[in-house]
């Protein structure tokens, strides 16, 4: 949702989907706080289904399938996320 209000900020109307690294590059003017984050976006982006929909994986459920240090690693993305979010509103 940070990147969603980044986009709102500059004038969107609408912000359609989920893809983390899709709305950073769509992004215009391009915020350069959060391209630099393209690498975490990516990572994150693979976890979406998988850690949402228990059918999201082909057997057992997201606790048995990621590790805490798999879910640190993605706080982490996410927090780098949503501070460039922050940076890139604020001017």
């Amino acid at each position: 949702m940070a990147v969603k209000t980044v986009h709102y900020n500059s004038g969107a109307r609408a912000v359609i989907g989920h893809n983390v690294r899709s709305l950073i590059q769509a992004l215009e003017p391009r915020s350069e706080q959060l391209s630099a984050q393209l690498d975490g976006a990516r990572e994150l982006d693979l976890l979406y289904l998988p850690t949402r929909y228990p059918n999201g994986l082909d057997q057992g459920t997201p606790a048995e399938a990621f590790s805490a240090a798999q879910s640190t690693r993605a706080i982490g993305f996410a927090e780098l996320i949503v501070e460039a979010a922050s940076q890139s509103i604020e001017g």
